[in-house]
């Protein structure tokens, strides 16, 4: 509540009219006073009951939020391990297939290598056939 002091100077200011503090005015004051205390406090008791409400509110959301990307990221790397198992594999399986084909390549090679070889030698039997056979006719012709 304001000093009576006060109010009183500040109505002389501005009404010029000279009040004292025994004056009935005053119990009107007082009583507004009181009852402008009495509803503070209540506004202010139900204002703090609102913000903890609030506070409490804004936890259990927070707490939701939090389990919810908690189990976004768990999907997702639980999906990128998987993606990169699943590319691993082919991976693997891509290395196994180009060993495979390259074997395959040298086996060819080496196939067509011993066959090469062998027509080699053919020939070079028939030639010595042939050689024998000239060296035998020129001999006992």
């Amino acid at each position: 509540m304001m000093e009576t002091q006060v109010l009183i100077q500040e109505i002389q200011k501005k009404h010029q009219i000279t009040l004292k503090p025994d004056d009935p005015v005053f119990v009107a004051v007082t009583l507004n006073d009181l009852l402008l205390s009495h509803y503070i406090e209540k506004f202010q008791a139900l204002l703090e009951e609102q913000n903890k409400l609030v506070v409490s509110e804004g936890i259990e959301r927070l707490n939701q939020a939090s389990a919810m990307g908690s189990e976004m990221i768990n999907r997702s790397l639980e999906a990128l391990c998987q993606t990169l198992e699943e590319n691993t594999q082919q991976f693997a399986d891509q290395i196994v297939l180009m060993n495979n084909t390259e074997e395959q390549k040298q086996n060819t090679g080496s196939k067509h290598k011993k066959y090469f070889f062998y027509l080699l030698a053919y020939c070079a039997l028939l030639f010595g056939f042939f050689m024998l056979g000239i060296l035998f006719h020129a001999f006992f012709a």
